[in-house]
């Protein structure tokens, strides 16, 4: 397969304004999605973003064709001032190497590169780049394998980092972190969409009384297939006492969900509705599921960095598919009512973190200019 890839075009002149650039590489949904609730927050105050990421989902984005926007149901807009700059999934480790240098070396001395989770790269481009890069560096550094972190030998380049931040994770890395804040939400609380409403984009009846099951197909594209097949087995098992709905961005999951399946982002977005959530040990879908008071379920997925199992705690995790079918049927029968208000508002860390990013950018641009 010939494929090709050309960068968005340059101005020619830019303006002395900030940029900045966030390294968001790697599979699933979790590294861009934690690039959004970052470039989010700048974007309220004025700061625009560029998004590096080659996952194969990705949120629709404004400027597409309605045929292409209309396969997902998108409950927010992103700013102008968030760009996304999309690799191909499949593009091996030297065309991804390629990209990013080409990508990185845009930055400027006004700017801010924040890297994710992967301080040399996924590809490990930036143990070259990154000492030529002049804009200040921030690394996010979130729970890995201690085995990764030992390999790469990543303590030693970490060092190279102007700020480490931990977004609601403890990890390996720990000892290099200037700042924590709370996991990092691409909404915040007063974003939340009603029940009522939440539970209309699900297709739920309005008049229906019967809980809500959401099924999250995310992770790898066999692995959503997967929890499709799992959301039609217990729609067939447990259809009468409540409504299951699988929710993916992977198209061929939806397709085999049939009229249960649904294309929503972010799930976040529509949780007020959901009375249990069942998907994987993601980052986001934990700590959205816990920050939202939603009760979840999941099995641990195998990553080749991500430590799941970790992040999950001994009342969430299941086994196998029969043990979360029991676990789900168990919820069930225990299940008393259903959620009549909006969660509690909770703190999103993101907003810390472009604070921590933001005061610290002004602190070393006075630094550098003249006055």
């Amino acid at each position: 397969m010939n494929l090709t890839w050309e960068p968005v075009e340059q101005s020619a002149g830019r303006s002395d304004e900030s940029l900045w650039m966030i390294y968001a590489l790697g599979g699933g949904t979790g590294h861009w999605t934690r690039a959004i609730s970052l470039a989010r927050q700048a974007a309220k105050h004025g700061i625009a973003t560029r998004i590096l990421t080659n996952s194969s989902t990705r949120p629709p984005l404004a400027s597409e064709p309605e045929k292409v926007r209309d396969k997902v149901t998108s409950l927010i807009r992103l700013d102008p001032k968030i760009d996304i700059i999309q690799i191909p999934a499949i593009f091996d480790r030297e065309k991804i190497m390629e990209i990013s240098r080409r990508e990185l070396s845009t930055c400027q001395a006004q700017d801010v590169l924040i890297v994710d989770s992967f301080p040399c790269g996924i590809a490990g481009e930036l143990r070259e780049t990154l000492g030529d890069i002049s804009a200040q560096k921030v690394f996010i550094h979130r729970d890995l394998k201690p085995e990764y972190i030992h390999w790469g030998k990543l303590e030693d380049f970490v060092r190279h980092y102007d700020l480490v931040i931990s977004p609601g994770e403890t990890g390996a890395l720990e000892h290099f972190v200037h700042a924590r804040t709370s996991p990092w939400l691409v909404c915040d609380a007063d974003e939340l969409v009603p029940r009522a409403i939440a539970r209309k984009v699900f297709g739920v009846d309005e008049n229906s009384q019967l809980p809500l099951i959401a099924v999250s197909g995310c992770g790898t594209s066999d692995e959503s297939l997967e929890m499709a097949k799992f959301a039609l087995n217990l729609h067939g098992e447990f259809g009468s006492s409540c409504h299951v709905r699988l929710t993916s961005l992977e198209e061929r999951a939806v397709r085999e969900a049939g009229e249960i399946g649904v294309s929503l982002w972010p799930l976040l977005a529509v949780l007020p509705a959901v009375d249990l959530l069942v998907g994987a040990g993601g980052y986001h879908t934990v700590y959205e599921s816990r920050l939202t008071q939603t009760p979840f379920f999941a099995m641990a997925r195998d990553r080749l960095y991500d430590r799941q199992s970790h992040r999950l705690r001994s009342t969430e995790r299941a086994a196998n598919h029969d043990d979360l079918t029991r676990k789900i049927g168990n919820f069930l029968v225990k299940f008393i009512g259903t959620k009549t208000e909006l969660p509690q508002p909770y703190t999103n860390g993101a907003s810390k973190a472009f604070e921590i990013i933001a005061g610290t950018q002004i602190g070393s641009l006075k630094e550098r200019r003249p006055v």
